[in-house]
């Protein structure tokens, strides 16, 4: 039994994030389980960034360890902190990585447009042209190859499918 002066260091601690542990009967009492833990704090181009990252290191060897680390990240953080990296790990397609990537900022946009089924308006640069033209897009996916981003989807005013290169957004 713990007295009242026990009972509000026990409430402190636990409000510090300390786990406390009892155990009952003659050899019983109480100990610290685990320490405070800090919370992670992550921009939504940061974790997007780290989706990438883990995209993009994934090969047929590393893919589960890949997705195991993902895992253990998002389970960390909360659902709405987690959703910016979800998106872009949910949204794309590894085939092959051997080329630099586009801006995080860029990706998580277009991811959150796939994963919410909306239209985007974008800017597109063919390799060659000096000048860009404007599309609207219904995105269906992400799709990494040769560390490539591409993002596949239908374009409205062709009413035809297409694949457009991302870092050329």
């Amino acid at each position: 039994q713990l007295s009242r002066d026990q009972r509000s260091i026990e409430q402190t601690l636990r409000d510090a994030g300390f786990t406390i542990a009892s155990t009952s009967g003659p050899a019983g009492g109480y100990r610290l389980e685990r320490g405070p833990r800090m919370p992670l704090v992550f921009t939504q181009e940061e974790l997007a960034a780290l989706a990438m990252s883990l995209v993009e290191s994934s090969d047929a060897m590393a893919d589960e360890a890949a997705l195991t680390a993902a895992s253990k990240i998002l389970q960390g953080l909360p659902a709405r902190a987690a959703a910016p990296a979800q998106a872009v790990l949910e949204a794309a397609t590894i085939v092959d990585n051997r080329l630099p990537r586009p801006t995080a900022s860029v990706v998580l946009r277009l991811a959150n447009a796939v994963e919410q089924a909306q239209q985007v308006s974008l800017d597109h640069r063919p390799g060659s042209a000096s000048e860009s033209s404007r599309r609207i897009f219904e995105p269906w996916g992400l799709v990494v190859r040769h560390r490539h981003w591409y993002l596949l989807g239908r374009d409205t005013a062709r009413d035809a499918t297409r694949t457009y290169r991302i870092d050329r957004v």
